[in-house]
């Protein structure tokens, strides 16, 4: 005896928030479906404008390294080439972009050996700040390591892509013109008895606008 068998029909597929032609069984299977069908509008009218955010506020986050170099009673510092367009030849310290899959330290560590060919170490390096600059002008955000870095030998003078360096008594420093964003966190980096600096700030023209908020670990 055979066993004469329904075709089977495809239920049509769709996202629409009005539309009542899905079969079903029961009310209890139908209030399921409208609420699946609710939930799927929603979450794609969320994903959609969030979009539509990102595209109306680009903010890029840029996370870097920056490496005050000490050795003895000297600055290692570099003089900004003349051929750039903001705070041309004044003096900075070195710095450089985190690397996917790279921890801060790694790449401080990195940074140094890249551009100065010194070798340093865990223990030769100290975390001092960590920053986050909302650069107004360019609709960025930086999130800075800011590591002081002991060494015991000198590297002779280099050019890279920082600038020339010159190693520069510590005591003639605070005469030169610094970049502000250096000038802002040299003396609690260069003190050894200051602990660790959180800092939120807004910059234009990487000019210090307004300190959002800053406070060190050892603040009462």
């Amino acid at each position: 005896m055979s066993i004469k068998r329904e075709p089977h029909i495809s239920k049509p597929i769709s996202f629409g928030l009005n539309d009542n032609k899905y079969p079903t069984k029961s009310g209890v299977n139908m209030l399921t479906e409208i609420s699946i069908r609710n939930c799927f509008d929603m979450l794609f009218t969320r994903v959609l404008k969030l979009i539509i955010h990102l595209e109306d506020n680009p903010n890029k986050l840029r996370i870097t390294v920056e490496a005050f170099i000490v050795h003895k009673d000297e600055i290692l510092l570099f003089k900004r080439d003349n051929k750039i367009k903001v705070f041309p030849g004044f003096w900075s310290v070195l710095g450089g972009h985190i690397d996917f899959s790279e921890d801060p330290l790694t790449a401080c560590i990195r940074e140094i050996k890249e551009e100065t060919g010194l070798v340093v170490s865990c223990p030769d390096l100290k975390l001092k700040f960590i920053s986050y600059h909302y650069h107004i002008d360019r609709n960025e955000t930086w999130n800075i390591f800011g590591f002081f870095a002991s060494v015991s030998d000198k590297s002779k003078t280099v050019s890279s892509d920082e600038g020339k360096s010159r190693w520069i008594p510590l005591e003639k420093v605070s005469g030169m013109d610094l970049f502000p964003p250096v000038a802002h966190y040299l003396d609690h980096t260069l003190n050894r008895d200051f602990g660790l600096l959180y800092s939120v700030s807004e910059w234009e023209n990487a000019k210090l606008v307004k300190v959002l908020s800053e406070k060190s670990d050892r603040d009462d």
